[in-house]
């Protein structure tokens, strides 16, 4: 390797966003890369909501196939509106709901994008779950932004990170 050769799996910090208001949005995501990794710590909401994502500002756009690692069940459903973080409501005034998501094959436009995420939430009705899901994204378009939204209330803190992944 020479200075400036970029070596595969290496990752660029791509934007750090913080989390508030009603809506969030990473727009103009660079399609330079083979994939995506997306980190988000320290969320708090102002009132018990779902974390929920919509690449393109699309609805109505995902599929879910997923294990809930606190219940041991299979959840699966054909489209779903957004993204879902994790199965149960997310408590409010608790900055432990941390994730990662890994969006494989991101610019495709003839291939559906398989995303898989990981994360750790404070949660209604149980205390704290863990939760392991894949996803994929029912469009053939390149996912060029994503938008965060609570179910419900508002963002009061957290930071997403987002990686481009070679």
């Amino acid at each position: 390797l020479e200075w400036g050769d970029v070596a595969a799996g290496s990752m660029t910090l791509l934007s750090t966003t913080t989390l508030s208001g009603s809506s969030t949005t990473i727009s103009s995501i660079s399609g330079s890369y083979k994939n995506l990794m997306l980190t988000a710590t320290g969320i708090n909401l102002s009132a018990d909501a779902h974390i929920r994502i919509a690449p393109n500002a699309e609805t109505n756009k995902t599929g879910l196939v997923g294990l809930d690692s606190y219940l041991s069940t299979i959840q699966s459903t054909a489209v779903n509106d957004y993204i879902y973080w994790g199965g149960y409501t997310q408590k409010s005034a608790n900055t432990a709901n941390q994730f990662t998501i890994y969006f494989n094959d991101y610019t495709s436009t003839t291939n559906k994008t398989l995303f898989g995420q990981r994360g750790y939430f404070a949660a209604t009705p149980i205390e704290y779950s863990i939760q392991n899901a894949s996803w994929y994204y029912l469009s053939s378009a390149a996912i060029t932004s994503l938008v965060f939204s609570p179910s419900t209330g508002t963002f009061s803190a957290g930071t997403v990170k987002l990686y481009g992944v070679n």
